[in-house]
């Protein structure tokens, strides 16, 4: 008896790491031509949200198209003018951004969308 619950104890423990490395394999790392949103301090206690298409990326910087980019406060307010020299090619220093997501294609749209709402 106590047999048999420990095998089903390894069974449910081997599902479960199987379902916990399947997550982590679809997780995927941003590559050339990804549309990500980039998050990155910006002036003071404001932050910068850009969203764009990886051009170039290396081990110490991400290059990007930026298509749109907005500042917000701490609050999430509209924060100071944006120079609008960000928007076009720019490269950022990995260690300059605290936020990197890849936005899937079907989503592009609307996110670009949401940053000027």
């Amino acid at each position: 008896m106590k047999g048999s619950f420990m095998k089903w104890g390894y069974i449910l423990a081997g599902m479960l790491l199987l379902s916990l490395t399947m997550g982590i394999a679809n997780a995927s790392l941003p590559q050339v031509g990804d549309t990500v949103l980039i998050v990155t301090q910006y002036t003071g206690l404001s932050f910068l949200w850009m969203i764009g298409n990886i051009t170039d990326l290396d081990d110490s910087t991400i290059c990007l198209d930026c298509l749109k980019a907005e500042s917000v406060d701490g609050s999430g307010n509209p924060g100071p003018h944006v120079d609008h020299d960000i928007l076009g090619e720019i490269c950022l220093g990995k260690s300059s951004y605290l936020y990197l997501k890849v936005v899937p294609e079907e989503l592009k749209e609307e996110a670009i969308d949401s940053l000027e709402n």
